[in-house]
């Protein structure tokens, strides 16, 4: 469950960060009217990542064993390569994540592009969830009840700590935290390592 719990926790809280950063940047530079497309990006982006999930699922479930277990193997051996990217990307431009985001609003918000802001906040926020839904899926598979319970405690806290962040004004030194969190991500990616290896 914890595996579980870290990935969502990750994933989550990057998309809420990123949608926040969006938000706060249109309202400290008077665009406040267009969050709403913003809104619409994230909400879509949430229901086509149940969608996935969902998806997934279905598709296992009509499987027989034999292509189950490769399918298991398939998705854990994925899961590593964009889980080990993702870690790369955090240390190498995590610290520019802020001024990046802010650059891209800037150069769609000047031209009014509502329907780019909303493409925005679709394609950050369903990147994360695509990726949540990569990394849970081996779990998934195997024991379903600790990945919805896992995955569930993860998004309560990640919600809870943008929140903190960004409503209340926590402190929090973001890249010491994706370093950490990042560390015990490379744990679980050899451990996925492993079970796609043996699964294969």
């Amino acid at each position: 469950m914890l595996g579980q719990y870290l990935i969502t926790f990750r994933e989550v809280l990057e998309a809420a960060l990123i949608t926040a950063i969006v938000l706060a940047y249109l309202a400290r530079t008077g665009r406040k009217t267009l969050s709403h497309y913003v809104w619409y990006g994230v909400y879509l982006a949430i229901a086509a990542s149940a969608v996935l999930g969902v998806s997934i699922w279905l598709v296992y479930g009509i499987l027989s064993k034999s292509v189950q277990v490769l399918f298991e193997g398939a998705a854990a051996l994925i899961a590593v390569i964009v889980l080990s990217s993702m870690i790369y990307w955090t240390a190498t431009k995590g610290r520019e994540l802020k001024k990046e985001v802010e650059r891209k609003v800037e150069a769609i918000a000047t031209r009014e592009a509502t329907l780019g802001l909303a493409s925005f906040a679709f394609i950050a926020v369903f990147r994360e969830g695509f990726e949540t839904v990569l990394f849970l899926t081996p779990f998934m598979v195997t024991d379903a009840s600790d990945t919805f319970i896992g995955a569930f405690l993860g998004m309560l806290a990640s919600l809870g700590l943008a929140y903190a962040i960004f409503a209340i004004g926590m402190k929090i030194n973001m890249r010491r935290f994706f370093y950490f969190t990042s560390i015990l991500l490379v744990l679980l990616a050899g451990g996925l390592t492993g079970y796609g290896v043996h699964s294969s």
